[in-house]
């Protein structure tokens, strides 16, 4: 399967409403006491899906917990 040049468009295109979309249906509610822990929680589920998964490790720059916007 490949990812043609439109489809990477449409791709770029949907993605800032799309995180805008999560992060207000998720995460703007969210009691700021439960944002560490759920930033763990979701860590270690990306590791166990990495590790037992079949997509590859990201290489390069991630986004953490202190990461500005």
């Amino acid at each position: 399967m490949v990812l043609t040049s439109q489809g990477r468009e449409a791709l770029h295109r949907a993605t800032p409403g799309h995180a805008a979309l999560v992060k207000r249906m998720f995460f703007d509610g969210l009691d700021p006491s439960l944002l560490g822990p759920l930033h763990t929680a979701l860590d270690q589920i990306h590791e166990q899906i990495l590790a037992r998964g079949t997509l590859p490790r990201p290489c390069g720059p991630h986004w953490t917990a202190t990461d500005e916007d």
